[in-house]
Parts: structure tokens; C-alpha cells; sequence
């Protein structure tokens, strides 16, 4: 079995996260009771700040998960975290 080289695995990772991230873009973004939402999900994560903005403090923080996750992306390409790898 062929092994993988040290940047590879990291690399691979981040190319299957980012694919997946596009994919849920294309998605409904929020459904309640078979009621989907009218908005994009493109503006919903454009504008999902201001629900901490405004005081919805527990969608808003849930927002935070976006920038940490393109911290993660930058970290990796930019090879100064290698976490499980």
C-alpha cells in the first residue's frame, strides 16, 4: 500500500472540507416543520453576524463556527497546523 506524503493527507482534507462546505451551499438552509426558509444560503451565512448583532446570541455564536472554519483552511495551507496529521 502506497503511503501518502506528509503535505498530501492535509491537502486532501482541506480540498473534501471546502467541496463539502460549497455542496451545503447549494441547500436549503433552514427547514422547520416542512417549512423551508425563503432566503439563500449564500445570504444567509452573509449575514448570519447580525443575528449576534441583534441579540440572538445562540444562532449568532453558532455563526462563529464560518470564520473559525476559514481560519482552519488558511491554517492548513499555510502548513502551521497539522493537528491529527
Amino acid at each position: 500500500m502506497a503511503t501518502m506524503s506528509p503535505n498530501a493527507k492535509p491537502r486532501l482534507v482541506l480540498f473534501v472540507s471546502v467541496l463539502l462546505f460549497i455542496l451545503c451551499l447549494t441547500q436549503d438552509g433552514v427547514c422547520i416543520a416542512g417549512e423551508c426558509s425563503r432566503y439563500p444560503p449564500l445570504a444567509m451565512l452573509g449575514m448570519g453576524v447580525m443575528e449576534f448583532v441583534v441579540g440572538n446570541f445562540s444562532a449568532g455564536v453558532a455563526w462563529f463556527a464560518n470564520p473559525m472554519l476559514l481560519l482552519a483552511w488558511i491554517l492548513i495551507l499555510c502548513a502551521l497546523y497539522r493537528g491529527g496529521f
